[in-house]
This record gives structure tokens, sequence and C-alpha cells, in this order.
């Protein structure tokens, strides 16, 4: 019984844990304009987006159809390795906005005058370590507001000093999970630490083989003694 209980408690905890894991969505297309922007399906459901600035797709575009009164919310995060975590990132949330100024400054970027808010870099580098898939971040800048009216939103991500790196776009708050999610958890660990290192996965992987593997020889050398 008291067996039952600990696997029981266990399982909880797994389960905990990838209840607050962000659901992972990978770039591996060109989003550098309006077109060919990576489409959110919803902004309220929390997703963490992992892109890949380089040369040729510098600025990445993503969208999403907005309601009026409906909640936005997103955060840039780095991953905690050398190269990437001193990226400068800019975000741009624009659209449908008003009363908000005109983002002249930025007509180049965005390919025509929109209206909306620009997210600078900040100075926040507060340390995270997601234990979901064991890996470390940089938290940088967040932001919310209330979305004004129905329409189509966009966000922009670039380096104002053409850094080119990896980061991590979190969307919403809303922490949705499903037998799908635990599922897939086995896939999507590997996804995130391959994004990470292509050798890392692997190197765990092996790690985790070799302690299985000592723990069964213990085993049996225990069984004999006894």
């Amino acid at each position: 019984m008291k067996k039952i209980s600990t696997v029981i408690l266990l399982w909880l905890l797994f389960i905990s844990q990838i209840a607050l894991a962000h659901q992972g969505i990978f770039i591996d297309k060109t989003i550098n304009n309006l077109e060919e922007s990576y489409k959110i399906k919803d902004i309220e459901k929390s997703s963490a987006i992992y892109a890949k600035l380089t040369e040729e797709n510098n600025i990445h575009f993503y969208s999403f159809q907005g309601k009026k009164g409906q909640n936005f919310y997103s955060q840039i995060m780095l991953p905690n390795i050398e190269g990437d975590r001193e990226l400068l990132l800019v975000q741009i949330l624009f659209g449908p906005f008003e009363d908000t100024r005109i983002l002249d400054d930025y007509t180049e970027v965005l390919g025509g005058q929109y209206r909306g808010y620009v997210i600078p870099p900040g100075n926040n580098r507060t340390k995270f370590f997601e234990p979901f898939t064991q890996t470390s971040y940089i938290k940088k800048q967040q932001f919310s507001l209330e979305l004004p009216t129905d329409g189509t939103y966009y966000i922009a991500i670039f380096s104002p000093v053409e850094q080119k790196g990896r980061y991590v776009l979190t969307i919403g708050k809303d922490e949705k999970f499903g037998l799908k999610d635990l599922i897939d958890y086995p896939k999507t660990w590997f996804k995130v630490n391959y994004w990470f290192n292509p050798l890392r996965p692997f190197s765990i992987l092996v790690l985790l083989a070799l302690v299985i593997f000592g723990l069964v020889k213990l085993i049996k050398g225990l069984k004999r003694i006894f």
C-alpha cells in the first residue's frame, strides 16, 4: 500500500510539472515578412515559441486574430548559454490601435506605417530554470494589455544591433494540460534539448542509460548477498 501511494505521489508531481510547462512550438521556416508571419492560434493559451534569428531571417513576424477585451501577454526569454544570453531584442506589437502613436521610426523595419507598442530590451536579466525540460533561461522584457478591438495583430521581433541568435517567445498565461501533452512529453523534451544543443539530449540519454544499468547491477548484487 505504501509503495502504491509513493508511485501515485510521484506521478502527480510529474503531471504537475507538465501542466506548468508551456506548449512548445518550433519555428523552422522563414517568417521575415507579414505575408509569411507565423499564425498564433490562441494568444491566451500558454505557449513557448522557439526561434532563431539568422543572417537571412533577421526579423520575425507573428500574427493572431484578436478580439476586443481579450488579454494579451508576451515575454522574451533567452537560452542561458554563451552566444544567446547576450542577445538584445526589440518586440513590437502593432495592428488596429487607433489611439496609439504611429511607429514612424520603424517604418522601414515593419514595411509600412503602423500604430502600436515598442517593447525595448530593458535591463531585466532574471534567471529561470524550467523543470519540465531541464533547461535554463534569462527572462527579458514582458508586456501585457487588453486588446482595443477585433482584428489582425502582429508581433515583430528583431535585434536593433543586428545580432543573431536564439530566443523563446512565450505567449499567454492560461496553462491548459491534456492527455496529448502527457503523451508528447518525451518528444517535447527531446526537441527542446536538441534546440539548445544537438548533442545535449543524446548525452543525457546515454547518462541515464548508464545510471539505470548501474542500478540494475547493484540490485542484482544485493540480491546475491541477501
